[in-house]
């Protein structure tokens, strides 16, 4: 797990009645996007096979889908930098480095598989 990635945009994972959350330390638009997007997609399949793929394709300057979903919150892959738009009351955009964003997610997957928390 990459704590230094997780400790410089202020989030933690915990567990709660058997399943896993994003625990923002300190409330941000970005970590606040994060938490709302990963929340909702606990999915350590659809993040392996779909989302790390067109990240390491963009990472490596492939072609790849942009189109990395999401319910409230969806996140538009890119390189350098991935974008977080949620449509809540109000709309938010936040950006974060893609490299980073990669971290934060095998982190999150990491979390989910030690914790038996696996879908």
């Amino acid at each position: 797990m990459n704590t230094a990635i997780l400790n410089k945009y202020k989030i933690d994972f915990e567990i709660i009645n058997n399943s896993a959350y994003i625990k923002q330390l300190e409330i941000t638009d970005f970590n606040f996007c994060i938490a709302t997007y990963l929340n909702l997609i606990p999915y350590v399949t659809y993040l392996t096979n779909e989302v790390l793929v067109e990240i390491d394709k963009a990472l490596n300057n492939q072609f790849f889908d942009k189109d990395a979903g999401g319910e409230t919150t969806f996140l538009e892959i890119g390189n350098p930098n991935s974008t977080f738009t949620y449509t809540g009351a109000s709309t938010h955009h936040v950006s974060i480095p893609t490299v980073d964003l990669k971290e934060i997610i095998l982190s999150w997957i990491e979390f989910l598989t030690i914790n038996g928390i696996v879908n």
